[in-house]
């Protein structure tokens, strides 16, 4: 019925402005005009780009990135430590299989830190000070995730994404502010499109990562009268880790949100849905996973090294790209039809109680993590 609706009004709407030449006229001045200063703008930006296309010297510059056992992080290390930047590598678990490369990686040193720890925090702040190159940039690549609904996820996961993607980054930031004041550096924050857009599934990682381009914004405005520059990568979805996803856990073993539901909230959504969505997740998010994902470190390499850089960096197909700003502008409901459809778009089928309920077998089978992907639709760990 609302659909109707909506097409029945819009072409109401068309007619009658048909109808009224002025108010027609007027309003296709207004959108002349609306589409003109957005052509402008971005053309005057692209040839600005063009023209001062010169790169900042990376000589006696440091950059501190975070996140760095994996994924974007480690990745964006390596290659910024090519291009001739001294890089502090925060990990928080330095002793990863991961790590063992980058500390074999000329021009980078290997931190432990795990960023609520005050301590962890100061140290850090004092081998980067009492470094004799310029503190340049930071760079927030730390990303967490959980798949399940808000119904099935436990606190723990949520303050745990709370700490990756708003806490840690509040506090790295306000911990290095005062060297970048010094050298007018540069922030780089990883959003992603999940924090434009919330999927169903992805909630809670949605909600932070959409905190932390929030953050990102507002630092932007705040810092731009000491001359530092904050800049925001939009990862869409790609596959950061070259080994194949681990196998579905042996029975008795759990590894997520799914698997610590009660069985109060296996009889209510029954197996049909549980199994549904576990395909969905395995398949159908894995499967559009981009790989490799050498576009969003060139990204933060441009954020880094250009003159002048995007504020906003959309790294993904333009395909992509178009299908999530048409997500995004859409009428709500037509958004929400569209990704609960992507989904599944299946309704609960409850379990019929008898006098013996047998235990489920699906519970412990059907938990996933985000091991080994990436922003935006499925998290890094």
């Amino acid at each position: 019925m609302y659909f109707k609706l909506v097409l029945a009004f819009t072409l109401a709407g068309l007619m009658l402005l048909r109808a009224v030449d002025v108010v027609w006229d007027l309003f296709a001045l207004v959108a002349a005009l609306i589409a003109s200063f957005v052509g402008a703008s971005h053309v005057s930006r692209m040839l600005v780009r063009m023209i001062n296309a010169d790169r900042i010297q990376t000589v006696n510059k440091s950059v501190f990135i975070t996140g760095c056992e994996v994924g974007f992080g480690r990745d964006a290390a390596i290659e910024l430590a090519h291009r001739g930047f001294t890089v502090f590598a925060a990990c928080a678990s330095p002793d990863a299989p991961h790590v063992d490369f980058l500390k074999r990686t000329p021009n980078v040193t290997v931190l432990s830190l795990s960023v609520l720890n005050t301590e962890d925090l100061s140290n850090a702040v004092m081998v980067v000070s009492n470094h004799p190159s310029e503190l340049w940039a930071i760079v927030l690549a730390e990303s967490l995730g959980f798949i399940g609904e808000v119904e099935w996820d436990v606190a723990q996961n949520l303050e745990r994404m709370h700490e990756a993607h708003v806490a840690g980054p509040f506090r790295v930031v306000r911990a290095f502010l005062p060297l970048l004041r010094e050298s007018k550096g540069r922030i780089i924050t990883i959003g992603g499109f999940a924090g434009r857009l919330s999927f169903p599934g992805l909630v809670p990682y949605c909600m932070t990562k959409a905190a932390l381009i929030s953050l990102s914004d507002g630092l932007r405005r705040e810092c731009a009268k000491w001359g530092i520059t904050v800049c925001t990568i939009n990862p869409f979805h790609y596959k950061t880790v070259d080994t194949p996803p681990p196998p579905p856990p042996p029975v008795g073993r759990r590894r997520s949100s799914l698997s610590q539901l009660s069985q109060a909230h296996l009889d209510v959504y029954g197996d049909e849905y549980l199994l549904n969505f576990k395909l969905i997740a395995e398949r159908r998010l894995l499967l559009f996973a981009r790989q490799p994902h050498r576009a969003v470190v060139e990204d933060i390499v441009d954020a880094l090294t250009h003159r002048y850089p995007l504020l906003n960096y959309n790294s993904a197909a333009s395909g992509d790209v178009l299908l999530w700003t048409l997500l995004e502008i859409l009428p709500a409901e037509f958004t929400d039809a569209i990704l609960n459809c992507v989904m599944g778009g299946r309704k609960p089928q409850p379990r019929l109680h008898t006098a013996v309920q047998p235990e489920s077998s699906l519970a412990p089978m059907i938990g996933l993590t985000g091991s080994g992907v990436d922003n935006a639709l499925f998290p890094r760990r």
